[in-house]
């Protein structure tokens, strides 16, 4: 007598229906997890461009602006050398930027740049500090939020 070895159809069938119910199970646990990973860096990203416009505007003794511009989804920070409070790519240094993604919503209460839509600025100042303090609060596709405060000594901390 022959004994043939392999699975049968019946075996391959019920193996892949439990592959099937381990994937069904396990997704929604995957897309949750990669949402809070985009806002995390999104938040990370975006105290080190405020960070970093900080430190730049005590090196450089200049003023230094973060911009954060909602229609864009974007936020820049820059030595502002022409003191035009705005990036004129020639002469001022770009410090950092950051393309926000598509499902985090930016808000804020800093200053709006008049004429300019949805942009708000502040500037940190030679000494490292910021004329007004404020908060740019991020919210999360799945109803998440975090805010992030900045002082008027400068200092920056997530809430």
């Amino acid at each position: 007598m022959k004994y043939h070895t392999g699975f049968t159809s019946i075996e391959l069938m019920v193996l892949i229906f439990i592959i099937s119910i381990i994937v069904a199970i396990s997704m929604p646990d995957f897309l949750s997890w990669r949402s809070n990973k985009e806002f995390n860096a999104c938040i990370r990203h975006s105290v080190s461009i405020m960070r970093g416009a900080r430190m730049y505007a005590v090196k450089e003794n200049a003023p230094a602006l973060v911009l954060f511009d909602s229609e864009r989804g974007t936020i820049r920070s820059f030595v502002d050398r022409s003191r035009s409070n705005t990036w004129e790519p020639g002469e001022d240094m770009l410090i950092g930027a950051y393309e926000i993604p598509h499902s985090i919503d930016v808000r804020s209460n800093f200053p709006l740049i008049s004429g300019e839509g949805d942009i708000w600025k502040f500037r940190y100042n030679a000494r490292g500090a910021v004329s007004r303090a404020g908060t740019v609060t991020f919210e999360g596709p799945n109803g998440r939020n975090a805010s992030v405060v900045v002082a008027q000594s400068g200092r920056i901390r997530i809430d």
